[in-house]
């Protein structure tokens, strides 16, 4: 597994929910709460990760080639950025 894939996960997973929940918490004078962790946590787990890697993906086209659709020479049928609305 990539050092920098390990690191980019964890903090989205762990740092930027806490950093954001507790952001909120000292602008908004909000309560500690487990949903505002919670919007927290899924804007970052999961709607911040699938951004990042849409972008990955448009930009680097071969890297999904090679790793996921097990392409020998690395190309894709299609052009980049087809998936963008």
């Amino acid at each position: 597994m990539n050092k920098t894939y390990v690191i980019a996960v964890s903090l989205m997973i762990f740092v930027i929910p806490f950093i954001g929940f507790f952001a909120e918490h000292i602008a908004q004078h909000i309560s500690l709460t487990f949903g505002l962790f919670a919007k927290w946590f899924i804007f970052s787990a999961a709607g911040l990760r699938l951004f990042v890697a849409g972008i990955k993906q448009t930009v680097q086209p071969s890297f999904t080639a090679k790793n996921i659709s097990y392409s020998r020479h690395g190309q894709l049928r299609g052009s980049a950025g087809t998936g963008i609305c």
